[in-house]
């Protein structure tokens, strides 16, 4: 039976180029053909790294109205920030790459994303999952996550047959197509209801990938932080907003125009309003990366800003 890696990946700049080649050199610990799917062209010396290489140009992305929404509440405020509009790239991905390995006689694939570093010994765990799922005569192996809750399957390392996969896996393929979830979606979401009727016939690790390939760099570059302009609910008025996520265990640090660089911790926030004609450049510092976004605040994007979130103060201020 002919076995695959599939990657998933957009490299951006310099850091996630070497990352992507990490993720490869580390995975051809399994002797398995290796095929990249990207929505970015990749330079022909990575290219040569792999077996196959999947290219679509079409970066589509969701509206601001399709994706996830972020929300934070205390008793000063409470805030709605919608998300980054990525699922669709990423499901594009797994079905142009898995549709070729279906047409080209794979029997079995693992996909990743390409900020995993897949350690030797994590390699052997994932190829004992893997003849584990065929000896039970499984079809998918799933990472299942918050299981008591909120339960879904991992989109970024999963792996199964071709075949299955492709006929069950009810994923967008234009941004349109999420509006039959009738909710804001995450990608783990659409993957648990396309997948859950037929958890019966799926090798379910109820743990994440994270705790299970504990050897390993697992999802390297998740963002935990949102760094926004957004809109006064009440008021026009407009604030910079930058906070790290109550998942991430560690601070993340920031400047705001090249100012001294400052932290905030897990489940923490910053804000400062901003005014008509403010240029502001904030970087953030979260683990290997720093993001660099600058905002331009004139009356050409006001409205963009308020699609963008908004903040609503429960209390007067000074």
């Amino acid at each position: 039976m002919k076995k695959a890696i599939v990657i998933g990946t957009f490299p951006t700049d310099k850091t996630t180029e070497s990352m992507l080649i990490s993720c490869i050199n580390s995975v051809k610990r399994f002797g398995w053909d290796i095929f990249l799917a990207s929505h970015k062209a990749l330079p022909p010396y990575i290219v040569e790294l792999a077996d196959y290489y999947v290219y679509d140009k079409e970066n589509v992305l969701e509206p601001v109205d399709l994706t996830p929404v972020y929300w934070y509440r205390c008793n000063v405020f409470s805030l709605q920030i919608n998300g980054r509009g990525h699922i669709v790239p990423v499901t594009r991905n797994m079905k142009n790459s898995i549709a070729l390995l279906e047409i080209l006689g794979y029997g079995f694939f693992y996909y990743m994303e390409s900020d995993n570093i897949i350690s030797p010994q994590d390699v052997d765990k994932l190829i004992h999952l893997s003849s584990k799922m065929l000896i039970d005569e499984k079809e998918m192996t799933f990472f299942k996550i918050d299981s008591e809750h909120n339960p879904r399957y991992e989109s970024l390392m999963f792996g199964g047959k071709p075949y299955f996969f492709l006929k069950n896996a009810q994923l967008p393929a234009k941004a349109d197509d999420i509006r039959k979830y009738n909710v804001h979606p995450t990608l783990e979401d659409i993957f648990y209801e396309s997948f859950k009727y037929y958890e019966d016939q799926c090798l379910i690790i109820n743990q994440s990938s994270l705790e299970v390939l504990d050897n390993s760099k697992i999802n390297i570059i998740a963002n935990h932080h949102r760094a926004e302009i957004i809109k006064d609910y009440n008021e026009e008025r407009y604030f910079l907003w930058i906070s790290n996520s109550p998942d991430n265990p560690i601070e993340i640090n920031f400047k705001i125009n090249g100012s001294d660089r400052r932290s905030i911790p897990p489940n923490g926030y910053y804000y400062q309003q901003v005014i008509l004609g403010d240029s502001i450049l904030v970087e953030i510092f979260e683990g290997v990366q720093t993001i660099s976004k600058l905002f331009s605040i004139n009356e050409l994007n006001f409205e963009k800003f308020a699609e963008k979130g908004c903040i609503n103060f429960k209390n007067d201020r000074d």
